[in-house]
């Protein structure tokens, strides 16, 4: 095990498929318990671990989408407003917007460059029926960044401003719900734990340069993403001539 902590481990049972029972399970197999201590409970306390599990968890979202990584934004706009803003996101797919008149209404996906040629004035534009949508940067260099600035968001602009109040929604591809708190579920630890566990021990052996562990984990977690695999092709292929008729 890598750099495992000195004391006695304790042999716990998970409490349930949230933050705290994916620590208590890492710290088991890791063996190390100098990465969570105990206030209430056993391994209840991060000291370490989260940090691992977390990022056992970023890793899982980028290399393998499935069916929850598909989430819709809302956002209510007011006549004028154009900016939306968005966390956890990976793209963008698709945008409409829901009219006064109850009539969902797509929009057209166009660079940012297009629409500064089309709008030059941006939010200062006369305000109309939303056409366009596009990504556009709101993010300050490091050198510029104000303190308290959110860095954690993409921005999507609609173009023109809205000249009525209306409801829009973006359909992305995001990431799983960041685990913070005790209590915290995601994708993860709730439908696969075993995987979320598995890449946050090959998370582990990464940091601690251990090449031959962290591969034997990736061949791992790799066999069992196959599945999921299967699972968004089965997915794919429904309603396709493929099917079975009835």
């Amino acid at each position: 095990m890598s750099g495992a902590g000195t004391g006695t481990l304790v042999t716990v049972v998970p409490t349930d498929n949230n933050l705290l029972g994916i620590r208590q399970k890492f710290i088991e197999l890791s063996g190390r318990i100098n990465l969570a201590s105990t206030a209430v409970t056993d391994y209840d306390t991060d000291a370490g671990a989260d940090f691992f599990i977390r990022g056992g968890s970023l890793d899982l979202d980028l290399e393998q989408d499935n069916l929850m990584s598909w989430a819709e934004h809302q956002e209510a706009l007011a006549i004028g407003e154009y900016d939306i803003q968005i966390d956890y996101c990976k793209n963008v797919q698709e945008a409409y917007y829901l009219n006064a008149d109850g009539k969902m209404m797509p929009l057209t996906k166009k660079s940012y460059n297009y629409l500064i040629d089309e709008y030059p004035e941006l939010g200062n534009t006369d305000s109309g029926a939303p056409l366009y949508w596009a990504p556009y940067p709101t993010r300050r260099v490091p050198a510029q960044i104000i303190s308290g600035r959110a860095v954690n968001v993409i921005s999507v602009m609609i173009m023109p401003p809205t000249d009525e109040a209306i409801t829009v929604s973006l359909y992305t591809k995001s990431y799983s719900y960041p685990l913070t708190d005790n209590d915290d579920e995601n994708f993860w630890s709730l439908n696969f734990p075993h995987i979320l566990i598995l890449a946050a021990l090959r998370n582990l052996e990464g940091f601690y340069r251990n090449t031959q562990g962290y591969k034997d984990y990736d061949a791992i977690i790799d066999a069992k993403l196959i599945g999921l695999d299967k699972d968004l092709a089965e997915w794919a292929a429904a309603g396709s001539d493929l099917a079975m008729e009835g």
